[in-house]
């Protein structure tokens, strides 16, 4: 609940047209932001909603409310979960490099991870293709990158 009300404040929701943000997998202990989804549906119906999906080993990007394949698009705002971070905004995810790649085209969006404050560490070994945040929320703190000015509510 603390990570899902941190969402909700700290970006001006009004503002955004497209969001991109992944389903939660209860089996790998990721956060649970569904009910942060549902209320943005209810609250801003002129948001556009997308997730990505793997299907024989290809991950593809589908509009929320048809379900149809897209093609891509710049998002306004991205909701990655990861399993760990550090004080540079560097993410640890699941290996698979969907992420990395798919963040590589995404140059504009304002990428939010959402982790755990468990998953802190003091440093992440960072490759040259790795794709720093632009903010992460824990259930103990928002952790904001210092070019976050503008996606900040306050």
């Amino acid at each position: 609940m603390a990570i899902t009300n941190r969402l909700q404040a700290v970006v001006d929701w009004s503002q955004v047209s497209t969001l991109h943000f992944f389903e939660p997998i209860q089996r790998l202990g990721e956060v649970n932001i569904s009910s942060f989804i549902t209320g943005l549906q209810v609250n801003y119906p002129n948001l556009k909603f997308f997730t990505s999906k793997q299907f024989d080993n290809e991950w593809k990007t589908f509009s929320l409310g048809d379900q149809q394949h897209s093609t891509p698009i710049q998002f306004d705002v991205i909701i990655v979960p990861m399993l760990g971070f550090d004080h540079k905004l560097q993410r640890v995810g699941y290996g698979g490099g969907f992420y990395d790649r798919f963040l590589a085209t995404q140059s504009q969006a304002k990428k939010i991870g959402v982790c755990f404050d468990v998953g802190r560490l003091d440093q992440i070994p960072a490759e040259a293709h790795d794709i720093p945040l632009n903010l992460i929320i824990t259930e103990a703190a928002a952790y904001p990158n210092s070019n976050l000015y503008n996606l900040l509510a306050h």
